[in-house]
């Protein structure tokens, strides 16, 4: 339910005091949500920022320095966030991460880390799969007694701005649901959410998901992925090889649903049918199989005017 303090343990008197912070704080449902992370479900809201969009200018409350963080400021970033682990913090540096910090008169206020490549999300214990032209946000706070006064979002602004600038397509972040200023300052940048992931874990068995809103892309694709190139070669594939491995096997296949589409009287035109559709010898010398649902009222009424011998000759026909 929170990250614990380095050196520090979870105890059933901590456990009950911060169930009650979260309760009153952020509600019964948060609480709920936060118990089930704790046991055998977690999610988070994926929300992208494309770059080939105008970007949102925001101006912080407060005037801020804005700069890349050194391996030397190391001190600094754990004034900010205690709970680091300065060596995962240097590992994250070395493999070419970047983090984004604002500093208000001297003092580190704010960070944020980003990755290409790959990324871990470390609530999900997952790497979310990246693009060559994607970039993942994460792991971004603010110091409490600055708090609501736009730094985040000058920042999102900022760091959108830098990869744009450098030939990235979108900004993806991961965030929990129940993080409500996470959202309002993500919204002043025009971020969207665009699916969810996560997990849902019994023991040892452990099921991800991913999930996107229909017309998004999954993190890791790109457009290009689907468009006519993409469907061209996949018209040339099948082009350049059969559609069934086994003659045989196929005309078995294609008999079996010629007398499936006669069954059901989608292949003679009778009293009381309006859709007349081809007949099966017609089908028959197309030399393919074709499926379709007859589901307009009509189609059924045919069904039910067959003669009862109908459906038996073309069970065993």
């Amino acid at each position: 339910m929170a990250t614990c303090l380095k050196g520090d343990r979870w105890t059933s008197r901590r456990i009950l005091k911060r169930a009650k912070e979260v309760l009153h704080e952020e509600g019964l449902r948060s609480l709920w949500f936060k118990i089930l992370g704790e046991t055998v479900y977690r999610r988070v809201v994926l929300l992208e920022c494309p770059l080939d969009e105008p970007i949102a200018e925001v101006t912080s409350s407060l005037p801020v320095v804005i700069d890349l963080l050194r391996d030397t400021e190391l001190d600094e970033y754990i004034a900010l966030r205690p709970e680091a682990d300065p060596s995962k913090i240097q590992r994250r540096l070395a493999a070419g991460q970047r983090c984004f910090v604002a500093r208000c008169e001297g003092r580190m206020v704010y960070a944020s880390w980003t990755a290409t490549g790959r990324a871990l999300i470390d609530y999900l214990a997952t790497e979310i799969p990246l693009a060559p032209d994607e970039v993942y946000s994460y792991e971004a706070l603010t110091s409490p007694h600055v708090r609501g006064l736009n730094i985040a979002p000058a920042l999102y602004s900022r760091i959108m701005r830098h990869f744009r600038d450098a030939g990235y397509r979108r900004v993806v972040k991961a965030i929990m649901p129940e993080n409500i200023p996470a959202f309002r300052a993500n919204e002043k940048v025009a971020a969207r959410p665009f699916g969810v992931m996560g997990y849902v874990k019994v023991g040892l068995w452990r099921r991800d998901f991913c999930r996107v809103r229909r017309g998004s892309l999954p993190p890791g694709e790109t457009p290009a992925a689907y468009g006519p190139a993409y469907w061209d070669s996949v018209v040339r594939k099948f082009d350049d090889k059969k559609y069934h491995l086994d003659a045989f096997l196929a005309e078995l296949k294609r008999q079996a649903h010629l007398s499936l589409i006669q069954r059901w009287g989608a292949c003679q035109q009778r009293a009381g049918c309006s859709r007349p559709i081809c007949s099966r010898r017609r089908l028959d010398s197309m030399g393919s199989s074709w499926i379709w649902p007859a589901v307009w009222p009509s189609a059924w009424m045919c069904r039910r005017s067959l003669p009862a011998g109908h459906e038996a000759e073309t069970r065993t026909g």
